[in-house]
């Protein structure tokens, strides 16, 4: 066995060592004061190579960051609770670009619409974006290019139409898409749809479906 190295006064993190704790056998414990106020115990070498900075306060308080920022996910440890409108444009907007059996894929991945490797992470992408406020979804601010924090906002539906008054906009999902693609993605005539939409009124004056 090895000389004690004597740890008293010694910090590692948020740990103070104070007092070498009495012990039986085995190696030798220290008794650590937190800056949190707890007292708490751990053996020298668990100190030094740094397997232990706290009393257990930092991966609670981090946790429960992680829960403020991250918990909106149907996978978040809340049970019944759904995933939320930011999450699921997340996803969204992953499967788009990644996933090569996603419906819309054709449009995004496989025209080389790529996502920023930063917002791999959830927690990063709602530093950027914040909340997804209700009825606006997640718009590329340059259609040609890839998903950003720079080149991305949240619209509504109308925004999304400004530069397209052409186009006639349909909700599909997470996503507003043409009239054209909604139609395919159905299985829909687009002639007929298009005439009915019309002939019912349901489009108001920038061609967006109401």
């Amino acid at each position: 066995m090895g000389a004690l190295i004597n740890e008293l006064g010694n910090r590692y993190g948020r740990l103070l060592v104070v007092e070498k704790f009495p012990h039986t056998s085995g190696k030798a414990r220290w008794l650590c004061l937190c800056d949190c106020g707890v007292h708490t115990t751990a053996t020298g070498d668990t100190l030094r190579q740094g397997h232990k900075k706290s009393c257990g306060c930092f991966r609670r308080e981090h946790s429960s960051t992680l829960r403020k920022i991250h918990g909106q996910s149907n996978s978040g440890g809340y049970k019944g609770k759904k995933c939320s409108r930011t999450y699921k444009s997340w996803q969204e907007m992953w499967a788009r670009c990644r996933n090569a059996s996603h419906i819309s894929y054709k449009n995004y991945g496989a025209r080389g619409i790529t996502v920023d490797e930063r917002w791999s992470d959830f927690s990063e992408f709602f530093k950027d974006m914040g909340d997804r406020p209700e009825g606006q979804y997640l718009d590329r601010v340059d259609g040609s290019k890839g998903y950003s924090a720079k080149n991305c906002k949240w619209s509504t539906r109308t925004e999304q139409n400004q530069n397209r008054r052409s186009c006639i906009l349909m909700p599909f999902g997470d996503e507003v898409v043409v009239l054209a693609e909604w139609c395919r993605r159905l299985g829909l005539s687009y002639m007929a749809t298009y005439k009915m939409l019309h002939r019912y009124g349901n489009l108001d004056n920038n061609g967006t479906s109401v």
